[in-house]
This record gives C-alpha cells, sequence and structure tokens, in this order.
C-alpha cells in the first residue's frame, strides 16, 4: 500500500469514531471534514512529495498530524476540520527554535491548501538539515 492509500485508510478508521470515543468524551470527526483533509494530505504528499504524517484524533473533533527527525525535530499540524483551517507549529530542539503559523484554508482550492501544509512542513524539515523521506 502507497503512503498516500495509508494515509487515507488512516483518515478513514478517524472518521469511523463516534462521539464520545475519547473516555465518554471526544467529537466525531465531521465527513465531510474528513473527506477534505484526506484530499489536501494526499495532493501535499502526491505533488510536493511531503512525508507521511502520523494521525491521531482531537478532543475537539480534528485531527493532528505529526512529523518528526530523531527527538530533536518535532513539526505538527493541527486540522480544525469544520473551519477548514490549521495552526502549525515547529520545534527544533538543536536549534533551540519555534515556528509557528496558522492559515484558515476553507475557500482555497484544495491544491493551494496542500501546498500551504507542504511547504511549511517541508520547509522546517530541510531547515533541520534532513531532506523528507521519499516514498518509493
Amino acid at each position: 500500500m502507497s503512503d498516500t492509500a495509508e494515509m487515507r485508510a488512516t483518515l478513514a478508521e478517524l472518521g469511523a469514531l463516534a462521539r464520545g470515543w475519547l473516555d465518554g468524551g471526544g467529537e466525531a470527526l465531521p465527513p465531510f471534514g474528513v473527506a477534505w483533509l484526506s484530499d489536501v494530505l494526499a495532493a501535499a504528499m502526491d505533488e510536493h512529495r511531503m512525508p507521511r504524517p502520523y494521525l491521531y484524533p482531537t478532543e475537539e473533533g480534528g485531527v493532528q498530524a505529526e512529523w518528526s527527525i530523531g527527538l530533536h525535530l518535532m513539526v505538527s499540524a493541527r486540522f480544525d476540520l469544520s473551519a477548514r483551517s490549521v495552526f502549525m507549529h515547529s520545534l527544533d530542539l538543536r536549534a533551540d527554535a519555534v515556528v509557528e503559523a496558522e492559515h484558515v484554508l476553507d475557500g482555497m482550492e484544495d491544491a493551494d491548501a496542500a501546498e500551504t501544509v507542504a511547504t511549511f512542513v517541508l520547509a522546517r524539515l530541510f531547515d533541520a538539515g534532513q531532506p523528507p523521506v521519499l516514498a518509493a
């Protein structure tokens, strides 16, 4: 299975979580938001060669995507699926640097939203001196 297919399968699993998935709390992910995010991340991975993220549901009904290099670099993107927005954060312990960005992706074409996310993620990975791992 390709990285893109694995990402889509993971998002589908997260999308199947019922309300209360987190010990009685935790909102269900909106189906339209899961489909939108799946398309945005697929475009970022396929068109910009962004590595596949680890994906986690958020208690508020969103998705957190994470990438890391060793123990010194963590890049995350927290997607609000209802608002179609993202808060991105990077922490580089070697450089003692934090970079944050917030974008409203609503109203953007999926390709433009994908470029926005991929640009942030890839810049942080390259800034850390590590090219992203490319899918075979």
